[in-house]
């Protein structure tokens, strides 16, 4: 409870939880299980695991699109990202394009772009059809994310930020003053 900073809930079953994901209503949260290779999805209206999905192995980060139709989840010792069907709790398909040993990834607001820094570059995936629009879209292999208007997205790696223009794959190396080895990123929702 975000009010009292409480527990309310605790659900057991969970083979080292990973990463999650909360649908756009609210009423499912998608968890990568790395030690079951599973994604357990809980309802919150009771806080229960309603089925488990196997996925590639080690799960780990996951994205939902803005319908919350598909859930994204990367398997890093899978080399792969597995994209589940919402509407029955399946895997619809699997992207393994280029990907090696995966961490993060992020989607466009419009959800018509996955992007996923693998094997220190960043790809980007058309997700109608799940084809490769981009197969060096920039050095990345750290957290990576997306502005909220959908332009731009931003990834590190090593020392570097990358700056990836979305509609034309360019990057630019952005200028670090001294932070040393980030792993993460993310925007404000001003962009």
């Amino acid at each position: 409870d975000t009010s009292s900073n409480t527990v309310i809930a605790t659900i057991p079953s969970m083979s080292g939880p990973a990463g999650g994901s909360v649908n756009p209503s609210g009423t499912r949260v998608y968890v990568s299980c790395a030690g079951s290779d599973q994604v357990k999805v809980i309802d919150t209206s009771n806080n229960s695991v309603i089925t488990s999905i196997a996925v590639g192995r080690w799960p780990q980060n996951s994205v939902i699109n803005s319908t919350g139709t598909r859930v994204y989840v990367v398997n890093t010792l899978g080399d792969s990202v597995s994209v589940i069907d919402t509407s029955n709790n399946s895997v619809a398909s699997t992207l393994t394009a280029g990907i090696v040993y995966p961490w993060f990834l992020a989607i466009t607001p419009d959800g018509s772009k996955l992007l996923v820094p693998t094997g220190g570059v960043i790809k980007v995936f058309d997700t109608s059809n799940n084809g490769v629009l981009s197969a060096n879209a920039g050095v990345g292999g750290g957290g990576i994310c997306v502005s909220p208007d959908g332009l731009f997205a931003y990834s590190c790696g090593g020392t570097n930020l990358t700056r990836v223009n979305l509609s034309n794959y360019s990057a630019t190396y952005l200028p670090h003053t001294n932070i040393g080895q980030p792993w993460g990123t993310e925007t404000n929702g001003n962009g």
